[in-house]
């Protein structure tokens, strides 16, 4: 729905900033919404930066809490 708030991911003290980010339909009908989640040390666009994703298993009306999809550190990069 068009101009409805699903889920707000406000700025913590160890999550600087949320950022871009992208839906994709899986195989089983559940989207994916991957986004740039910003860590400790920086919210500038080269800052530290990790790929969180959220499921919903509801055609979108909801999502699920965070997760890391890919992490700065495991691939020797600063920004995701």
């Amino acid at each position: 729905m068009i101009g409805k708030i699903i889920r707000d991911l406000p700025p913590s003290p160890h999550n600087n900033r949320n950022s871009e980010g992208a839906f994709i339909e899986l195989n089983d009908g559940k989207i994916l919404f991957v986004y740039s989640r910003y860590a400790d040390g920086g919210c500038d666009d080269g800052a530290a930066a990790d790929l969180y994703g959220m499921i919903s298993d509801d055609n979108g009306d909801s999502f699920g809490e965070p997760f890391p999809v890919l992490k700065h550190g495991d691939i020797s990069a600063e920004n995701v």
